[in-house]
C-alpha cells in the first residue's frame, strides 16, 4: 500500500523543511520479513493498560525470537491471545495487567508483536 506522506514536526514549521509529497509504503515501514509477518486485529481490551485497544491491528512477526518483556501472540486453549511475556522464578508467564497465564506445554508462543496500528 502506497500513501502520500509529509514530514511533521511538533514545533514551528520552517519553510526550509522537506515539503513531502513522496510516496510512502506502509508495508515497507512495518514488514521486514513478509513471509513471517501477519496482521491480527485485537478483539478485546485486555491490553488497554498498554495503550492497545479493541480493533487495533497488531503486526506480528513469527521469525522474531521472543524475549522477556516482549509483547507476544500466543496460542492458548484453542485461540490466540496477545500478552506481555514475563519470567517468575523458573516459570514463564503471559500477563495483561490483571490476568496471568502460566506457560506450560499447552501454550505456544506464536509470534512477537513488532508494531501496533491504532485508529485515532
Amino acid at each position: 500500500m502506497l500513501l502520500e506522506h509529509y514530514y511533521i514536526q511538533a514545533g514551528f514549521p520552517s519553510p526550509a523543511e522537506r515539503s513531502g509529497g513522496e510516496r510512502l509504503s506502509l508495508d515497507a515501514l512495518v514488514v521486514t520479513r513478509p513471509e513471517a509477518t501477519f496482521f491480527m486485529k485485537m478483539e478485546s481490551d485486555a491490553l488497554y493498560g498498554e495503550g492497545i485497544f479493541e480493533d487495533d491491528v497488531l503486526v506480528v512477526d513469527r521469525s522474531v525470537v521472543p524475549c522477556v518483556g516482549a509483547l507476544v501472540v500466543a496460542h492458548v486453549d484453542g485461540g490466540f491471545v496477545a500478552r506481555r511475556l514475563r519470567r517468575r522464578a523458573d516459570t514463564f508467564t503471559l500477563i495483561d495487567g490483571d490476568r496471568t497465564i502460566v506457560c506450560d506445554e499447552s501454550v505456544i508462543i506464536w509470534g512477537v508483536v513488532t508494531y501496533t496500528l491504532h485508529k485515532c
